[in-house]
Order: structure tokens, then sequence, then C-alpha cells
């Protein structure tokens, strides 16, 4: 096996590795992206079951090569036949090898005994991209790699560690940003200026009428396969998206009104999170794949949130009126 195409491009390998795990890590995101809303026991319990019911580490060697069925998958070696390229020398020796060819491993990781630094030898020179598809890649690549350096079965206990491991590292780009009590700026509750308050909320929502409109188009663009266009229109979208949640966040807001606009801010940063999310299609899949499964979830949040406003402004709606809004 002297140049095998399994092992032509470190990226193409690390690609296919994460397909057959990406499942499991974005049922794991979904865990700990949901474990803190009202729907915790919910969500929690569907993205446990989810990740249980994925196993990539199952045993089953047709050809008794020593590589399983989905690591033949990975490699590109025939899970029937043990000696794929017929040189006298099993799969799995092969396969490792010649994959030091393509790969740098490091037995000294930081990370522990059941890792190893990963370094992509790319053509052109560049590394894999530090996103969430990157950092799983990486993680996971690198410890079956370093596993099967070792003569060692890559077992259950290893892969959870190393999801762990990816969770951990990938957790500041999969979290949307925070929006505390503490960031919203308060005035006295006036009939004034609970009526500039309401306004200047409705004026922002209607605002984003439009970007919902174009949001959807995009959305039907990338899913018949005009992907290329759906994104960069939904990268637009995102942007005026930003700046109306940037209205929201500096907007003054009526003591009596804090907590009823803290709540739809932070929902309303997370779902412009998740749209931005699936505007990353081509760049990160897995965060992508996070924000789909997520996306009707944000959705009915941010829409229960604007309940709250709706509330807010129906009970006051006497001072509102005074101060002259809902005219």
């Amino acid at each position: 096996m002297k140049n095998p195409k399994t092992v032509s491009s470190a990226n193409r390998h690390m690609l296919i590795f994460t397909s057959l795990v990406v499942c499991a890590f974005v049922g794991m995101v979904a865990f700990v992206f949901t474990r803190d809303t009202t729907q915790v026991i919910q969500n929690d319990t569907l993205a446990v079951n989810e990740l249980n019911g994925f196993d990539m580490t199952y045993e089953e060697d047709t050809d008794g090569d020593g590589l399983a069925n989905w690591e033949e998958t990975l490699w590109g070696t025939d899970p029937e036949n043990a000696d794929t390229d017929g040189d006298g020398i099993r799969d799995k020796e092969d396969v490792f090898a010649n994959s030091e060819t393509a790969f740098a491993i490091d037995d000294q990781s930081s990370s522990g005994n059941n890792s190893a630094n990963l370094v992509s030898r790319n053509s052109d020179g560049t590394e894999t991209p530090d996103n969430a598809t990157g950092i799983l890649s990486k993680e996971m690549f690198s410890a079956y790699m370093l596993t099967l350096k070792n003569g060692e079965t890559f077992t259950q206990e290893d892969q959870d560690l190393a999801f762990t491991r990816a969770l951990d590292e990938a957790a500041p780009q999969l979290t949307p940003p925070r929006y505390t009590i503490n960031d919203v700026h308060t005035v006295p509750a006036t009939d004034a200026n609970r009526a500039r308050y309401v306004k200047s909320v409705l004026e922002t929502f209607q605002n984003m009428i439009d970007g919902v409109v174009s949001e959807k188009k995009s959305l039907y663009d990338i899913g018949q396969g005009n992907t290329d266009q759906g994104v960069s229109d939904l990268k637009k979208t995102v942007a005026n998206y930003k700046q109306y949640t940037q209205t929201l966040e500096d907007m003054s807001v009526p003591n009596d009104a804090i907590e009823t606009h803290h709540t739809l801010v932070q929902k309303l940063l997370t779902y412009v999170y998740i749209v931005e999310g699936l505007s990353m299609l081509n760049e990160d899949p897995v965060r992508a794949a996070t924000a789909l499964q997520l996306f009707s979830y944000t959705y009915g949040e941010l829409n229960a949130s604007y309940g709250l406003f709706t509330t807010y402004v129906k009970s006051n709606s006497e001072s509102i009126i005074n101060g002259g809004g809902l005219r």
C-alpha cells in the first residue's frame, strides 16, 4: 500500500470521521444548550437518549483484519477483505503505517494519555479551521489515531472522553451571547418612559419582519440545493438582526419591565445566534447541524418571550396611552 488513496487528504479523513460521530456530538451540544431552560427535563432526556442510541464503536469486524467495519468506511478499505491491496499486510497495519505520512502525532499531548496533538498537513499549508467542526474532527481523530498507533481498540470510554474534551473546547463557540439583568439600562416607570419603551420595541420588531421573510426565503433556497445563494442571503439577514438586537440592548427600559426586557433580548440573541449557525453550513457543519436541531425550539422560546412583552403592554395600557403611546 504505497500511495493509498485513503491518506491523500488529511481533511478528507477527518471529514469522514466527523460524519460518523456528528450525530452524537450534536446531541451532546443540544443537551448542554437546553439544560438551563424551562424545558430542561424534556430536552435533556431527548438529548441523552439520542446520544445513547448512537454507537460508532461497535466491534463488528467482518474480515478479521483488526479494523472494525466503521473504520473500514473511514479509510476506504474493504470490510470483507483483510488485505485490500493484496500486499500481504493486514489492512490495520497498512492503514496506520501510511496514515502517519498525513498526520503528525504527539504522544505527549497535554490532553492526556488518550489523546494526541493532531496537525493537518494539507497541500495548501492550511490547518483545520478552529471552529466546532474542526475541534470535533481534531479531537476525535487524534484520540482514535493514538489508540491505533498503540495497537489498541478505540473503546466506548475513549470515545466518551474525546467527546467530553471536544465539547468543553467547543463550548465557547456553541454558546449564544449573554444578556444579564445588569446589562439592562433602566429609567423610572413613568407614563412617558413606558410609552417610549413600548414604541421602540414595537418599531424594532416591525423592522425585523422583512428579515423574517428574507430568512425564510434563504432557508428555502438552501433546502432546494441553492446553498451558496441561500447562505449568502442568510448572512445578510443575520447582520440586520444583530443591528436590531443591539437597538434593544441599548434602549432605556422602565424599571417595572426589567425582567420582561431581559428575557426578550436574551431569547432574541439566542435566536439570532441559531440563525447565524444555519448560515455557517459551508464552513462549520457541526454548528449548522446543532442550529438546525434547535431552530424550532428557539423560535418557540422567542415567541413566548414576546408574549411576556405583550402582557406588559396590556397591563400598562392606560399608562402607555397617557404617555403618548399606542395611538
